[in-house]
């Protein structure tokens, strides 16, 4: 059982974790030093699971920036439903650049 899963437990069963350590204080004299030594571990390794967390989310890798064809135009930079003879309508999803951003779906500035 990890540490996560006892905070679960501990809590689940008295409540919240303040009313385990009220409880756990008030019977120091009955329990002795070593119940709040264990206390002060359980809520060390708490914050350092919390903290591995924190590193794994910052650490985790953002996908890269990254090109695709234009599915409008299909690559060609013209929007195909209109215009006349005379103006050749450039694709309204990627500005006639043919390609567009797989992370924002906007094309290259």
């Amino acid at each position: 059982m990890n540490s996560i899963e006892k905070y679960e437990e501990i809590v689940h069963e008295y409540g919240s974790w303040e009313k385990y350590i009220d409880l756990t204080m008030m019977s120091k004299i009955e329990l002795g030093d070593d119940v709040i030594e264990k206390i002060n571990s359980l809520q060390q390794q708490l914050n350092m699971d919390s903290l591995k967390k924190i590193e794994y989310i910052n650490n985790t890798p953002t996908p890269t920036q990254g090109w695709q064809r234009c599915p409008i135009c299909e690559g060609t930079g013209i929007y195909q439903g209109q215009g006349t003879f005379h103006e050749i309508p450039t694709c309204p999803t990627c500005n006639g650049k043919r390609i567009i951003s797989t992370l924002t779906g906007l094309p290259p500035q």
